[in-house]
């Protein structure tokens, strides 16, 4: 069976019908006079065609049911099904070339350090007094925790290491995860391998050859966000122990929201830091 055409509703009885049409039609090709063969070639390539597009209408209404039915609340199903009834188009994006996405993207993220922020940052850190809590080694039930709220199906990094390959082998990498996060807190050196991202291009509007009409989605290195994720529940916990966001704007984690935006100006008070920044945690 030709399996190209099998998404498309190519199934067994198509095959059967085109094997059959070109039997007749390398018969009449032999017998280019023969009548008989003439209209049974004609008939059945008109059934077949037939054929080929009720199988194919079948498929796409199959489609919009599933759609319209209850396992379409499911985000992931649904933008299958959204894939599956598109068009097999060329993408307008492959005509951009390398050179002008790499321009785009660093217009984009390559500003100019600020030397000056890192300073007031650094400094920060110097005057505010040390918390037992934050600055404890991670534990193995705090990275086994963050292994198991990895999502599948989830795009690897240069690195190559899938949250899959993560969760499999936990029972055997959890050890030396932990020892290598602790390493990185009591450095304080993040590995320069996991700031190394690939940039999806997602067209917004407008001119798809036009590479400003795109936004970049970074997919960054499964292990690096383990490390992340395990940082983010320790200060989340420490957050809510002392009770620093009584009276500010935000959302607390798993809301519907796309975005919270938590101004973390009165989590400088109780630690003695002056207030000379505002920040804006986005998730």
């Amino acid at each position: 069976m030709d399996l190209k055409r099998k998404k498309s509703g190519f199934d067994s009885d198509c095959f059967q019908l085109r094997k059959e049409v070109r039997s007749l039609g390398r018969a009449l090709h032999r017998n280019p006079n023969n009548q008989y063969l003439r209209d049974k070639f004609l008939f059945q390539s008109k059934q077949y065609k037939r054929m080929l597009k009720r199988k194919e209408r079948a498929i796409h209404t199959k489609l919009v049911n599933d759609l319209c039915s209850e396992e379409s609340k499911n985000p992931k199903h649904f933008w299958q099904l959204i894939n599956k009834m598109k068009s097999k188009q060329s993408n307008p994006a492959d005509d951009i070339s390398p050179v002008d996405w790499l321009k785009h993207f660093k217009s984009l993220y390559c500003s100019p350090p600020d030397h000056s922020l890192q300073t007031d940052i650094l400094a920060l850190e110097n005057n505010s007094p040390s918390d037992e809590y934050l600055n404890r080694p991670f534990t193995i039930s705090e990275v086994k925790t963050v292994l198991k709220g990895l999502k599948n199906n989830k795009s690897a990094c240069n690195d190559l290491i899938s949250n899959e390959m993560l969760k499999s082998g936990s029972s055997i990498l959890l050890p030396s995860m932990c020892k290598l996060f602790n390493l990185i807190l009591d450095s304080g050196v993040f590995p320069a391998a996991w700031n190394i991202s690939f940039q999806v291009p997602i067209f917004k509007a407008g001119d798809p050859t036009e590479c400003t009409n795109y936004r970049g989605i970074a997919i960054n290195s499964c292990l690096g966000k383990v490390f992340s994720g395990v940082l983010q529940s320790r200060l989340l916990t420490f957050v809510k122990e002392h009770n620093l966001l009584k009276g500010y704007i935000g959302c607390p984690r798993n809301c519907p929201r796309q975005c919270s935006f938590i101004n973390v100006r009165g989590l400088a008070s109780p630690l003695g830091i002056p207030h000379r920044h505002d920040f804006t945690l986005f998730k």
